[in-house]
């Protein structure tokens, strides 16, 4: 027993524990409580706080929450959390505990959770952990360092550069063509599409801000701000990109003429002409994949695809994370880690023509070791640069410069 820092009104707080079955054992645990309260930390005495009853204040006090996290975290505590450590007090709970829940969630029989569910399912565990040492309820966080599978590249499916130019042709005619083309040219999100106004299209500047998302769950749909500053962003664009947004509102300007204007600023919008149910671009797009004998993927794999393409391209991380509103730099190198050894290897040759020329350069015949220094030779190989090299371009041109090398 030892005291804890006074409670409101200075009230006087003790903190007992026993059951200890040496004397070392008891005092081992005497000097880590008296730790955690050097630390500014102590578990609250008044109430034997279990996870499961944490977890439910947890949830209640997140009042600045979406909805759709709302409804996902309360999913997840339902239907994984309490069910596996509910029971454990918060003060006990230890490493060991979630590795061993998140070992059964992922091996129980013909139920094993997918190695994305199983990340989504920690991540909302760490948020409410995370909370919990903020408020000194926790010195730690137990699942700060469990380990789960990885999500393998090969569950992200992306379209190769012909197949989405054969699709983006084949649905040529389509009436939703505009939005499926946007989207396999940005990458952005599908509530991202469906949620993009004309006010927030500026085709004479060639970009986009995204400000705003359509967000669908159930029957309820919902226009929202960006979850994250980082996804309100602006997304430059392409001039075929801004062409097809031009056609697009001349089509759309041409029925208003006959059915009048809506009383919305959508760029897209459903069959009746209203908001666009994000759905319908899933649904489209599959539906045009599977007559285009394409492989079918998701909507969000077309992002995959473009981001993919990007890098492929050789366009720098930071901008694709910028193009694709990711919160970090790490999160798009994580995401698309099985792209970077091509990008590597291209990146190298990229170097290599830059420094090189376009042909490399030549070999001198029967010439083998360095050139000594104060050889003619060696005097020669110190003539200036600009005798040396052409004019500075994309590429640099060489000027009967030969390189000597031997074998050693």
């Amino acid at each position: 027993m030892h005291d804890l820092p006074p409670g409101p009104g200075g009230k006087r707080r003790q903190k007992t524990k026993g059951g200890f079955k040496t004397q070392r054992e008891a005092q081992r645990a005497l000097r880590a409580s008296l730790d955690e309260v050097d630390r500014g930390y102590a578990a609250p005495t008044g109430r034997r706080l279990t996870v499961g009853q944490y977890l439910d204040d947890w949830l209640e006090s997140k009042v600045n929450l979406r909805w759709t996290t709302a409804n996902s975290y309360a999913g997840h505590i339902r239907l994984y959390l309490k069910p596996a450590i509910g029971h454990v007090r918060l003060s006990d709970l230890r490493h060991e505990h979630v590795q061993e829940m998140f070992k059964a969630l992922r091996t129980r029989p013909g139920r094993a959770l997918s190695p994305r569910t199983l990340q989504r399912v920690k991540a909302t565990l760490n948020s409410a952990l995370n909370d919990a040492v903020k408020r000194r309820q926790l010195a730690f966080n137990p699942a700060a360092h469990v380990e789960l599978p990885r999500v393998a590249a090969s569950d992200r499916v992306t379209w190769t550069p012909p197949e989405l130019r054969y699709f983006l042709n084949f649905s040529r005619d389509d009436d939703l063509y505009a939005a499926l083309y946007l989207t396999a040219m940005t990458g952005l999100r599908r509530g991202e599409v469906a949620g993009l106004r004309w006010a927030d299209v500026d085709m004479d500047q060639a970009r986009l801000l995204v400000a705003n998302e359509r967000v669908e769950a159930g029957a309820r749909i919902d226009d929202l701000r960006p979850k994250t500053s980082s996804s309100e962003r602006y997304v430059l664009l392409d001039v075929a990109t801004v062409d097809v947004l031009r056609v697009h509102r001349r089509a759309m300007e041409e029925r208003w003429s006959m059915v009048g204007r809506p009383d919305h600023d959508y760029v897209f919008t459903g069959p009746d002409g209203g908001p666009m149910r994000p759905e319908l671009l899933y649904r489209r797009l599959q539906r045009l994949a599977r007559r285009a004998g394409l492989p079918v993927i998701r909507f969000h794999d077309v992002r995959h695809t473009h981001a993919t393409h990007a890098l492929e391209a050789g366009i720098a991380m930071k901008v694709v994370q910028d193009r694709l509103g990711h919160s970090s730099m790490y999160l798009t190198a994580d995401t698309y880690s099985h792209v970077q050894p091509a990008v590597a290897a291209s990146a190298a040759e990229q170097v290599a023509r830059l420094v090189l020329g376009a042909h490399g350069l030549a070999l001198a015949d029967g010439e083998h070791g360095d050139p000594a220094p104060g050889t003619e030779v060696g005097e020669q190989a110190r003539t200036s640069r600009s005798d040396l090299v052409g004019p500075v371009g994309l590429e640099p041109t060489t000027k009967r410069l030969k390189v000597s090398c031997s074998a050693h």
